[in-house]
């Protein structure tokens, strides 16, 4: 039996390209059972869903500017002439499964996070304590974080003192590098089977490099801590290898050619988050500052940022990332990667010669980390140096 609203029966809806159609004739239909949450996901007449699929609100209807609410079904209305189109098959990538929430992530774990010890250690360079004794005790424990900072200072061997090397560094920049550290440690490896790992973290310490590198020409922070800001400024692209390792896996391969952009907005449609949004998410979840998230969000899009200071530093890790890539880049794709370098810093008016300097800088400091981290495998076999004893990464490997 049809079961009808008590609206008066005068009533129509009116629109741009369809002519009147009375209310009643919408809305005294039979009851259907509501459409699968996937098939609700890919209309591009929803705006909304309750995950129960129990109420469904309107806010705009298409084009029509038909404003429906409180319904429990799929109401298409479209010209009674035109012959309805059969449904089309959803992909894969549209599965509802795929969809990331961040929070559930986290909780489970499944997320890159840093461990116990780290979290006490960042604590501590964030207390804002002037008694540094036993932060100094715990960064001592560290072999790589003691390493990182003294490099960071500039102390070339042992020549000066931890106390010494913290104090140039900072104690903010320290905590983002014993997280950076920590994560190393725990990824180097993974489930992702088309994410290279080593690439990835060989990757973040160019694009750090490149990143404390430009600190002469473009002054947005100290050099540790645009350093430490180029360390992370991926991130993103290792949570969701996390996150989704075998989805993940099938995008890169699918992307592989593809530009950056086509990556970003694959991502987006897949999981609700890009590699760029999972990196901000996760540098606010560990409180690392909300220009630093922003501007990483920012990155390949420096115009889009509000702030100056965030639209400034966003620019900085966009060219930084650019000279990381042309670092790890094959010999034929040199010199799409230069030419693009080369656009980047003309937006920013830097001269091209003070640029291959940095670049040179860079790339030197770079080659040092990676020999010190173990991470040479993706440095062109002319840079690779002999081996050397690498530094351990925490302190249980030391022992």
């Amino acid at each position: 039996m049809l079961r009808s609203r008590q609206l008066p029966p005068t009533v129509a809806l009116k629109t741009p390209r369809y002519p009147a159609i009375p209310l009643l004739s919408v809305l005294c239909i039979p009851r259907q059972p509501p459409l699968p949450s996937s098939e609700l996901v890919t209309s591009p007449l929803f705006r909304g869903f309750d995950r129960k699929n129990k109420l469904i609100k309107f806010a705009e209807f298409a084009k029509n500017s038909i404003k429906l609410i409180h319904c429990n079904y799929a109401l298409p209305i479209m010209n009674p002439n035109r012959r309805t189109a059969k449904p089309q098959p959803v992909s894969g990538e549209a599965a509802m499964n795929d969809l990331i929430d961040f929070a559930e992530l986290k909780a489970a774990g499944l997320l890159p996070s840093p461990t116990r010890d780290t979290l006490e250690l960042m604590q501590l360079c964030q207390s804002g304590d002037d008694d540094t004794g036993p932060l100094l005790d715990r960064i001592a424990d560290v072999p790589a974080l003691d390493y990182a900072v003294r490099a960071l200072a500039g102390q070339n061997g042992r020549e000066g003192t931890l106390a010494e090397a913290l104090n140039t560094v900072g104690a903010f920049p320290t905590s983002q590098l014993a997280l950076a550290l920590d994560l190393l440690h725990q990824h180097r490896r993974g489930a992702c089977a088309d994410f290279n790992y080593t690439r990835y973290w060989s990757h973040a310490f160019a694009m750090a490099c490149a990143a404390q590198a430009l600190t002469s020409e473009m002054p947005v922070a100290s050099g540790p801590e645009l350093f430490c800001q180029g360390l992370l400024a991926g991130i993103g692209s290792l949570g969701l290898a996390n996150a989704r390792p075998r989805s993940y896996a099938k995008l890169l391969r699918d992307c592989r050619e593809a530009p950056v952009s086509t990556l970003l907005r694959r991502e987006s449609a897949l999981y609700g988050y890009s590699h760029l949004s999972m990196g901000a998410a996760l540098l606010r979840s560990w409180r690392l500052g909300h220009i630093y998230s922003d501007a990483v969000l920012c990155q390949e899009a420096p115009h889009m940022a509000t702030d100056r200071h965030t639209r400034h530093l966003a620019r900085l890790l966009q060219l930084a990332s650019c000279m990381a890539g042309l670092y790890l880049a094959q010999p034929g794709e040199r010199k799409a990667l230069v030419a693009e370098m080369a656009a980047t810093s003309s937006r920013l008016q830097l001269d091209t010669r003070v640029l291959l300097d940095i670049v040179d800088v860079a790339n030197g400091n770079w080659r040092q980390w990676c020999n010190a981290l173990d991470l040479q495998e993706h440095l062109p076999l002319a840079m690779q140096t002999a081996p050397v004893a690498t530094i351990p990464t925490t302190a249980a490997a030391a022992a």
